[in-house]
């Protein structure tokens, strides 16, 4: 009884992700509006400057990557320098 308590657990399970899933999907299909050629070619523009963008906050996060080491540097130094010099 057991082992058919779970299967059955979770073929509910199943059932409840696949409607969630599927409720999202036609909600969203629902919301679609039709474009005209002209909105396509904004929608166009917009997707060649995404890779610059992803460039752009790379430098960034690269940026703030090399200050934290820096403190992390900053902060080993004084700590071992304290430890050395006693």
């Amino acid at each position: 009884m057991g082992s058919r308590a779970r299967t059955w657990g979770g073929a509910y399970l199943l059932g409840v992700v696949l409607s969630v899933v599927l409720a999202g999907f036609f909600g969203m299909m629902g919301g679609m509006v039709e474009m005209t050629l002209s909105e396509m070619g904004v929608v166009a523009g917009l997707l060649g400057i995404a890779p610059f963008m992803v460039l752009g906050c790379g430098q960034v996060v690269l940026r703030c990557v090399f200050m934290m080491f820096r403190r992390l540097f900053v902060v080993l130094d004084g700590f071992l320098g304290h430890v050395i010099s006693s």
